[in-house]
């Protein structure tokens, strides 16, 4: 079995058994506040701030195409970009919901909230002929998912 930030191929479960995702590692809108915005697809206007030259980068400028214009404020880190965010200087920050979740929990104390923008989601994987070992694991993850 590998279980290590492995993405679902899904060209590959011929020869992969890919047991339920038990991560999303997608990018997610981060913004002040307790409420997300509805949808990225209606636009949010105002400053994002994100990492420059990262993947985040790139969305935002697809977006650009397609939603109301916006300010894409580039920082050299994404934690730089939450701090934009967070201190005010953005209306907010487009990152992966790693840095995501590792930032707002150094920030307990501030209110902000996510909107899911993609989804990547890590699984496990297993050869295909080991079906107890793949009921195994998969009863194992939704233990692991419902405990939190």
């Amino acid at each position: 079995m590998a279980l290590a930030a492995l993405v679902i191929n899904p060209a590959r479960t011929r020869d992969v058994h890919y047991s339920p995702p038990y991560f999303n590692a997608g990018m997610v809108l981060v913004t002040n506040g307790d409420t997300p915005p509805a949808s990225a697809d209606k636009g949010f206007g105002g400053r994002v701030a994100l990492a420059y030259g990262s993947d985040e980068q790139t969305e935002a400028e697809r977006w650009l195409r397609r939603v109301e214009p916006f300010t894409i404020l580039p920082y050299e880190t994404r934690d730089a970009a939450l701090d934009a965010l967070r201190l005010g200087d953005a209306e907010a920050a487009l990152v992966d919901t790693i840095t995501a979740g590792r930032y707002r929990a150094a920030h307990p104390d501030w209110p902000s909230s996510a909107l899911e923008v993609t989804v990547v989601p890590y699984a496990a994987a297993l050869r295909p002929d080991r079906r107890a070992l793949a009921a195994a694991v998969e009863r194992a993850m939704g233990e692991l998912m419902a405990d939190g």
